[in-house]
């Protein structure tokens, strides 16, 4: 009598448990989706208004980096001497050797 009345019940009630664990978090997803898409579109819409302002400063910037090469140049180049002495060393150390090899 317990199998027959007791365990499709039990067996119902586990079944309906799960549907309601699906539906929980699926209805919670539903509900929270459109304040979600708002999110997104408000963000979207502020990157929108913000892009001239980017542009502009971006301009300005080009603006500026090109007036400074123009008067000061030079100071860009600044890192990259290391490397220009390296390549004088080098080169003068190659220059050297093709003098101590021998002629065939």
């Amino acid at each position: 009598m317990f199998f027959l009345f007791f365990v499709p019940i039990l067996f119902a009630g586990l079944l309906l448990a799960a549907v309601f664990a699906f539906l929980f978090p699926l209805i919670g997803f539903m509900i929270t989706l459109p304040f979600r898409i708002l999110g997104w579109v408000l963000g979207l819409l502020g990157g929108l208004i913000l892009l001239p302002i980017f542009l502009v400063v971006a301009m300005l910037g080009l603006g500026a980096l090109a007036i400074a090469a123009l008067f000061g140049g030079f100071i860009f180049f600044v890192p990259f001497v290391p490397f220009l002495v390296l390549a004088l060393v080098v080169a003068f150390v190659v220059k050297r050797s093709h003098r101590h090899a021998a002629r065939v």
